[in-house]
């Protein structure tokens, strides 16, 4: 029973790997972009709170 759906999911994972290639540079330029924006954050939640 396994086969088949063996042989059905593997094409599956050749189309998916690029995908997983093509997004992982992707994710390692995003994560320096969040650390940014939340320091951003913890830095701008006080300014807030003191101008209010």
């Amino acid at each position: 029973v396994a086969s088949p759906g063996m042989l059905v999911a593997t094409p599956g994972m050749l189309v998916a790997s690029p995908g997983m290639l093509v997004a992982t540079p992707g994710i390692l330029v995003a994560s320096p972009g969040m650390l940014v924006a939340t320091l951003g954050i913890l830095v701008a939640s006080p300014a807030i709170a003191l101008a209010s």
